[in-house]
C-alpha cells in the first residue's frame, strides 16, 4: 500500500474543514471512493459505515 504525507495550510475556520471531511453524503473530492453505505446512525452521532 502506498502512504503520502501532505501539508496544507487552508485559510478557512476549522469547523469548515471538518464538515467538508466528515461528510459522508458529499464525498466527491475524494477520488479513492466511488461509494459510501451508511449501516447505522446512532443517536450520540456515531456512525457504522462502509465504503469502497
Amino acid at each position: 500500500m502506498a502512504i503520502s504525507h501532505t501539508k496544507v495550510t487552508l485559510l478557512c475556520p476549522v469547523e469548515k474543514v471538518w464538515n467538508k471531511v466528515t461528510d459522508l453524503t458529499n464525498f466527491a473530492w475524494r477520488s479513492d471512493l466511488a461509494n459510501i453505505k451508511i449501516i447505522e446512525r446512532s443517536l450520540d452521532r456515531e456512525v457504522l459505515c462502509a465504503w469502497r
